[in-house]
């Protein structure tokens, strides 16, 4: 009689580490010979249910993955049923060798999106949906290269003609940035590095130096504490969704909170003037001191903020609200094209936006000679370049924060 049963098997490395993560094995076995297929799934033993050959019900994202493993499963079964059908004796080397050949057969016809479409199945299990926005957003505009500019997908057409006419194509007939065109190909090459090492795809040419992930410096804006009061002494009392995008923008511009996480905020999580709070997008702990000007605004709403508006919706509001302010100033921006860097003019309150606040908040607690490593605790940052690309003063305002350095200390 054949029986099959998931089995926790630790591996050499994991054992003598003394780390409690279990490899989950399927057992198959046929007249007291046994065959063993990695479910290429790990837990924890604290997490598995022998009796009921399941994942607890308190682990998190226990539904997907047990479906993982019933599907797994049923990939053994269908073929020692089909071996029964066909009078074939389904020995554990019999099914060992048709699951491997299937197996084969797999990588073998699996075209450029066919592995897309599995490797997003995969992906949307274990990573966060900003991560799944990002890979969603490089798949979305890829499709739509195929679909204007005739040109198909597959292993062998992603090469470097490819890379320069999809450049072209985003960059010049779509007129959107580097940065963006960057930011899909990083995406692209991680696909394409997962495929290869599954063995889909043998061409490498993505691999050339030529094939870069390409940025600029974006020259993007913050608000310093001025324009910030300006914004905050409006009144706006006969517009109720202009006074809710104002408040909230404003709490960001003294909390270096993203967009994502001001739905987070209430008095459960803010004790002795401290708020803390896990980050929507990291997944960071953080712990962020009540100014007053955010105690202001949490007293006003008694500490339930108003919920948000869309993304969209609000930067649209915070246009005219800027605008309403007087942010007036003429903004220089350079973009890249075909031919080369183009400055742009344009007056401040049209690159107002939602991340306009963190950029805000970083540069005027900079300003205000708070050690860098301190503010990085605030706002989530890991390391410090990354967070120097938060600190938006200009030349002018360097120059001014030097001499007030240089005097504290002479």
């Amino acid at each position: 009689m054949a029986t099959l049963n998931f089995e926790l098997r630790q591996s050499q490395s994991n054992r003598s580490k003394q780390h409690d993560l279990f490899m989950i094995m399927l057992r198959y076995t046929h007249q007291s010979k046994s065959k063993y297929f990695y479910s290429k799934k790990s837990i924890s033993r604290s997490h598995w249910d022998k009796s009921l050959q399941k994942v607890k019900s308190g682990y998190p994202s226990h539904k997907s993955f047990n479906l993982h493993l019933a599907r797994f499963k049923s990939q053994i079964e269908d073929i020692v049923n089909l071996a029964l059908q066909q009078g074939i004796t389904p020995t554990s080397d019999y099914v060992k060798r048709k699951y491997i050949e299937s197996k084969n057969k797999e990588l073998q016809t699996l075209s450029f999106w066919q592995f897309i479409d599995r490797h997003m199945l995969h992906c949307k299990v274990k990573l966060n949906k900003n991560t799944i926005r990002s890979y969603n957003n490089c798949i979305n505009n890829l499709r739509e290269f195929e679909s204007n500019c005739d040109f198909q997908l597959r292993w062998d057409t992603i090469d470097i003609e490819f890379y320069h006419q999809f450049m072209d194509y985003y960059i010049n007939n779509k007129q959107l940035s580097i940065n963006g065109f960057g930011k899909i190909i990083k995406v692209l090459k991680s696909f394409l590095n997962e495929a290869t090492d599954q063995g889909h795809n043998s061409n490498t040419a993505y691999k050339s130096k030529s094939f870069k992930t390409l940025s600029e410096e974006v020259d993007n804006i913050y608000l310093n504490e001025q324009e910030l009061d300006r914004i905050l002494e409006l009144n706006l009392n006969q517009n109720a969704k202009l006074e809710r995008v104002r408040d909230l923008f404003v709490l960001s511009c003294y909390t270096g909170l993203r967009f994502s996480d001001l739905n987070k905020v209430s008095s459960n999580n803010i004790q002795n003037q401290i708020l803390r709070l896990r980050t929507e997008k990291t997944g960071e702990l953080v712990a962020i001191p009540i100014l007053p000007v955010t105690k202001q605004i949490l007293l006003k709403y008694d500490y339930e903020l108003p919920k948000p508006y869309s993304n969209q919706k609000t930067n649209q509001y915070l246009k005219q609200i800027a605008e309403m302010a007087g942010l007036n100033q003429v903004i220089s921006v350079y973009k890249s094209s075909n031919n080369g860097r183009v400055l742009h003019n344009f007056p401040k309150w049209q690159k107002v936006c939602t991340h306009t606040a963190r950029r805000s908040f970083a540069t005027n607690m900079h300003i205000r000679g708070i050690p860098s490593m301190v503010i990085m605790k605030i706002t989530g940052h890991k390391t410090e370049q990354s967070f120097m690309k938060y600190i938006r003063i200009n030349k002018e305002e360097n120059a001014i924060l030097f001499l007030k350095s240089w005097d504290k200390s002479a």
